[in-house]
């Protein structure tokens, strides 16, 4: 099963959850969109793993989940733990926080991260608009 939990639109958050078969990952190929069926989709104030955990045992059968992908949260990793499902960190997550670690005192890096975000500060409101670089997120 997928986790995730939106970025927030308003004072809201979206909170996520599909299901992929096992055999899909015995395939060797990325899984799509095609592959997923969605369990959950809520909108809500925030999302503690508390709340979370509930919902997920509402929406899903746990005996046949055996493992819970999502980024690093703790209310999403909390989740996964109270319904006794074991939590795998994304590898898009898990890569950001190791290139992190080790870039983030090098300056070049820093400048490399900074200077786009001046530049789409700049240019979002000009009629370059098309031309700004997309956010980098980690």
């Amino acid at each position: 099963m997928i986790i995730d939990e939106s970025i927030q639109f308003g004072d809201k958050k979206l909170l996520l959850a599909a299901a992929f078969p096992e055999e899909k990952v015995a395939e060797k190929r990325a899984v799509g969109f095609k592959d997923l069926t969605p369990l959950l989709l809520q909108v809500g104030k925030s999302w503690k793993s508390s709340d979370t955990g509930n919902l997920l045992a509402e929406s899903i059968e746990r005996a046949q989940i055996s493992c819970v992908v999502s980024d690093g949260g703790n209310n999403l990793r909390k989740a996964a733990k109270s319904l006794n499902i074991k939590h795998i960190q994304d590898v898009n997550h898990k890569f950001s926080l190791i290139i992190r670690d080790v870039l983030e005192k090098d300056e070049t890096f820093g400048r490399y991260t900074k200077e786009p975000a001046a530049m789409r500060a700049k240019l979002s409101m000009s009629k370059q608009f098309r031309i700004v670089p997309p956010n980098q997120s980690g």
